[in-house]
C-alpha cells in the first residue's frame, strides 16, 4: 500500500474519518490523516526518544495519542475538527506485491509523496 492508497482511502469515507499510517522515509513518524469536508487534513506524528510528539504535546505510546486526538478537536478547515472512525486498509496490492492485506487502524508504508513545501502538515492545537 502507498500513501496515496492510504489517502484514498480516507477520501472514500466520511467527515471525521482518519487513518493513521508510519512512513519510513525520512525517519520514523507517522501521519493522521483526516477525511475534512471533502478535504484531507495530514498531521505528522513525529518519534524521538521513545515518545510521540504530535503539535506541541509529548505522549508515552500511539494508542495513548490517539486516545487524546479522539476526545479532543484538532483545527480543521472550517473550525473544530472531530475524529469520527478510524478506516481499515483494503486490499489494494497487486499478486505481485508479498506480504498480508492490512486490515488494522495502523497502516505501514514503505514511503509517502512528498507534500507540496507551500502546504505543510497542520500543527493540532490543544
Amino acid at each position: 500500500m502507498t500513501g496515496q492508497d492510504a489517502e484514498y482511502i480516507v477520501r472514500q469515507g466520511n467527515h471525521g474519518d482518519y487513518m493513521v499510517f508510519q512512513t519510513s522515509s525520512g525517519g520514523p513518524s507517522f501521519y493522521l490523516v483526516v477525511h475534512d469536508h471533502e478535504q484531507l487534513q495530514r498531521f505528522r506524528i513525529s518519534v524521538a526518544d521513545g515518545k510521540y510528539l504530535f503539535g506541541p504535546r509529548q505522549f508515552e505510546s500511539l494508542s495513548q495519542l490517539m486516545q487524546m486526538a479522539t476526545t479532543r478537536p484538532l483545527r480543521g478547515s472550517t473550525g473544530d475538527l472531530h475524529l469520527a472512525a478510524p478506516l481499515k486498509g483494503h486490499n489494494h496490492r497487486s499478486a505481485s506485491q508479498p506480504g498480508p492485506v492490512c486490515t488494522t487502524k495502523l497502516v505501514t508504508l514503505t514511503s509517502v509523496a512528498p507534500r507540496p513545501r507551500s502546504h505543510p502538515c497542520p500543527v493540532p492545537s490543544w
